[in-house]
């Protein structure tokens, strides 16, 4: 679950065999790089007067923006700038521009803030580009870019970078703060917030930076091929990431590697480890995430043919490669009937990785482009969970399960005697019921009662909607206060526990959730042992291993 640092040199050896070594540039890097230094796309990155579109400043016309109200003119200035970005994208095809942004992206050394928020908007709604294009168009792009590449890719990272400061300012007012509207972009507004919310944002910031692995990010990067072939868990998936995301690799140790490799390289994972409860999926997931892993397995296969020629060796450069049409198809239709799917099903499945919310397969006629980075974060998307119902307590449920497994597999697991705790329900004095035990570790002569809480990711908090952040934040909030307080009613009435814990053991508990959560100062962020007491699985388990 956990990332180790490599520092021994053979470790750090083992992972370079799945790299690809240095090679010059295609001439459209050569041609990128001349792009990004004229003065047009300087200018389509900068805040500077001038900075917005007609489009945003006639429904933005305030200068402070806050709550609801604050939240639905920007979301309305977003789509209207989305719209602008979806126009643009129909000027090329949407296989032509990955390679375009890939590219663009491996000549851009020193990106400006949120840079990489840009490249996956822009990413995300090239793809919605209706227009065809042939692998020989892309290689000419590649060997011999034209010259409308430069209005092309200016004109699109000018709009996305709007976008980029658009979700700023409905991030900002989504956690409940003042957002300034000015002629230079958006600012916060201190005066006029809550003081706590800027650090409650920052110490979020903070967490998800340490943990490495939330959500939907870096999915592949935990280890090479070498590190986890022989994994006890027999459900893996072929994987790709990247040196400069690898938390196995020390950075220091990561920039030498990438003085004389590509980036991306393969990985093979256990999707059981991904982080507990995250494998428990309905059944409607299992066809789409078997489609994805089969489109990653053939694509290893594929990525480590030498014949396949220049295009397909690229993918350690960029983060995709390149396969004829019908041969893909026929062998995703050919993995998702021997797994037991219906005909129906399995084309559902596979027309699917074309119009995913970011499609997998881009076509290049009688080709196909395979988004490898894509369909590494797919992984974890499609596990789809129901928000309320018997689906959702049963992942509930498995979430619990798994939660308890990790530890177990920790220096940390509970011994024999103490077991019987999991699970259990507890009751008052006066026997009534206070509560149930999740899972359990012992931490530092502490016995640390846990209360999983496997909160879905609806729709508004992945939109960043106001309400929901803070039905969300507030739920975390006041769930572990009570948690709190039950721990506290235990320790002090230790003998309503099935088991004896003596005196000389501490009690101390926690909330784990899938993800790292927001919240504002307080019980949520009081220290238990080296842990927030709403923490996520990552953060338990870096705890427990480290």
């Amino acid at each position: 679950m956990s990332p180790q640092i490599i520092s021994r040199h053979e470790e750090l050896e083992a992972l370079k065999s799945s790299l690809s070594p240095r090679q010059p540039p295609p001439p459209l890097e050569t041609s990128l790089r001349q792009i990004i230094g004229q003065h047009s796309f300087q200018e389509a990155l900068r805040r500077r007067p001038g900075f917005w579109s007609s489009e945003v400043q006639n429904v933005l016309t305030q200068r402070t923006y806050h709550s609801n109200d604050g939240w639905n003119s920007f979301e309305h200035a977003h789509r209207l700038a989305l719209c602008a970005l979806q126009r643009r994208v129909q000027r090329r095809a949407s296989a032509q521009w990955l390679v375009a942004l890939r590219a663009l992206q491996e000549v851009m050394d020193s990106a400006p803030p949120r840079m990489g928020e840009l490249f996956h908007i822009l990413e995300k709604e090239s793809a919605y580009s209706s227009r065809l294009t042939s692998m020989e168009n892309i290689v000419s792009l590649l060997m011999n870019p034209p010259g409308t590449v430069a209005r092309d890719v200016t004109d699109v990272v000018r709009i996305a970078r709007e976008i980029v400061e658009l979700r700023y300012g409905m991030r900002a007012i989504a956690k409940g703060q003042h957002v300034l509207f000015s002629d230079y972009g958006i600012e916060i507004a201190e005066g006029d917030s809550d003081p706590r919310i800027g650090d409650a944002i920052e110490l979020y910031d903070l967490r998800q930076s340490q943990s490495r692995l939330h959500i939907g990010a870096v999915l592949g990067a935990v280890g090479s091929i070498r590190a986890v072939r022989d994994d006890p868990e027999t459900d893996l998936a072929v994987t790709y990431s990247t040196i400069r995301s690898e938390p196995l690799i020390d950075p220091t140790e990561g920039r030498l590697a990438a003085d004389d490799y590509h980036q991306w390289h393969p990985s093979v994972i256990s999707l059981q480890r991904l982080a507990p409860g995250y494998y428990s999926r309905t059944q409607e997931a299992n066809i789409a995430i078997d489609a994805v892993r089969a489109l990653l397995e053939v694509s290893l296969d594929i990525t480590q043919r030498e014949h396949l020629g220049q295009i397909s060796k690229l993918w350690s450069r960029y983060g995709w490669t390149s396969a004829p049409r019908s041969r893909l198809y026929g062998y995703l239709t050919k993995r998702l009937l021997e797994a037991g799917h219906s005909r129906l099903s399995t084309n559902s499945a596979i027309a699917g990785l074309t119009t995913y919310s970011e499609p997998i397969i881009r076509p290049a006629r009688k080709s196909v482009i395979i988004d490898l980075s894509t369909a590494t974060g797919a992984l974890q998307d499609r596990h789809i969970r129901a928000v309320d119902g018997a689906e959702a307590n049963a992942w509930g449920a498995a979430f619990e399960k798994h939660l308890q497994s990790q530890i177990d597999k920790t220096a940390h697991r509970p011994p024999p005697e103490l077991r019987p705790l999991i699970g259990k329900k507890i009751r008052r004095v006066d026997r009534r019921v206070l509560t149930d035990i999740d899972a359990i570790a012992v931490l530092d002569g502490t016995l640390l009662l846990i209360d999983g809480k496997s909160y879905p990711s609806t729709e508004g908090i992945r939109q960043g909607e106001f309400t929901a952040i803070r039905a969300y934040r507030e739920k975390v909030e006041n769930d572990t206060e009570k948690w709190k307080r039950n721990c506290e009613y235990i320790d002090a009435n230790r003998s309503i526990l099935p088991v004896t814990i003596p005196a000389s053991i501490a009690i101390a508990g926690i909330v784990v959730l899938p993800d790292v959560p927001y919240v504002l100062s307080g019980a949520a962020t009081d220290r238990v042992l080296g842990l927030y007491r709403a923490c996520s699985t990552t953060e338990l388990m870096l705890r427990l291993t480290t």
